[in-house]
């Protein structure tokens, strides 16, 4: 039997739990906040949704992914850096939209040297994300790990919005959480809104 999440009327409690949840996807695999949906705008303004895995967390409100250089998502986010990242529990019913600034670090050599030998072959492909090719050249490598890093670059998100919405047969709750940032301090604007 599952335990039974109870939310006081607290918005503090809330954020401590977002947190705690977004910290542990960093290294629980099975984590349900681990594999998030990213959405960036096209340039025809069209919004653009992949999956992807959350690497880390920052209890300031930044997170960071991985991809390819060479990826579509990163020549988007090159002309407009607005993200948002979609989160779903099914355990807990609660969906987790954050809103952000996306900026890319090439040559990020600690998150590189933190990946397995397998991970790193994802980089290492000689044809570019997202280009059409035929099948006999799939997967058509360099047979140099190291060389992937000239493909690799980590994505850091700067949450500025938190939408919080938890599902409830005892009635839904929703929360707007907004992230001020200035001269290094971060203040939290957060309200109750109809869900």
């Amino acid at each position: 039997m599952s335990k039974k999440i109870k939310y006081d009327d607290q918005i503090n409690f809330v954020i401590k739990e977002l947190k705690e949840d977004l910290s542990k996807a960093v290294e629980n695999k099975s984590s349900e906040f681990r594999e998030f949906v990213f959405s960036t705008i096209t340039k025809n303004n069209s919004p653009n949704s992949r999956t992807v895995i959350l690497r880390e967390f920052e209890q300031d409100w930044i997170l960071k992914i991985h991809s390819d250089i060479r990826a579509l998502k990163v020549q988007e986010l090159k002309k407009n850096e607005d993200v948002c990242l979609l989160f779903y529990s099914n355990k807990k019913k609660i969906q987790l939209r954050l809103y952000g600034k996306a900026s890319i670090k090439k040559n990020d050599l600690k998150s590189w040297n933190g990946l397995s030998k397998w991970s790193k072959k994802n980089y290492i492909s000689y044809n570019t994300p997202g280009n059409e090719i035929e099948l006999k050249n799939i997967n058509i490598k360099s047979t140099n790990i190291d060389e992937g890093i000239n493909n690799f670059c980590t994505i850091i998100v700067k949450i500025n919005e938190i939408d919080w919405l938890c599902l409830s047969r005892h009635g839904n709750k929703r929360a707007k959480i907004r992230i001020k940032r200035s001269h290094g301090l971060e203040e939290l604007e957060k309200i109750w809104i109809e869900p």
